[in-house]
């Protein structure tokens, strides 16, 4: 119902967008699991260990002592589907399914932030 509400149909538009991620990292446990955090726009979505090798294999300029942890500031982007109303927006799969293999790019234009 809430979903509703705020993306009532024919009033939202979806549409695939790159987001800048500002970090990845993974977790062990029950069983590992790889996530990317965005920028500016925060979001915590699940990626595919492939995607996360990916990354750890194309560092920039991080020293990569920790395998668990990596740095992009905006060296790398994730192709993410959002769906946007007027007053709201959202990630579609976000919390509830990894982001399909290969959404994890390079940046088309790196930027390096702080």
């Amino acid at each position: 119902m809430e979903g509703w509400l705020d993306f009532p149909s024919g009033k939202s538009h979806t549409r695939q967008v790159l987001f800048v991620i500002s970090r990845a990292y993974q977790t062990h446990g029950k069983g590992s699991s790889q996530y990317i955090q965005t920028m500016p726009i925060w979001s915590n979505l699940e990626i595919t260990r492939e995607d996360f090798a990916f990354m750890r294999n194309h560092r920039p300029g991080d020293d990569g002592q920790n395998a668990d942890e990596i740095s992009s500031r905006g060296y790398f982007c994730a192709k993410v589907t959002i769906e946007q109303t007027d007053k709201a927006l959202r990630i579609l799969h976000s919390g509830s399914q990894k982001l399909p293999q290969g959404a994890v790019i390079l940046c088309p234009i790196p930027t390096r932030l702080p």
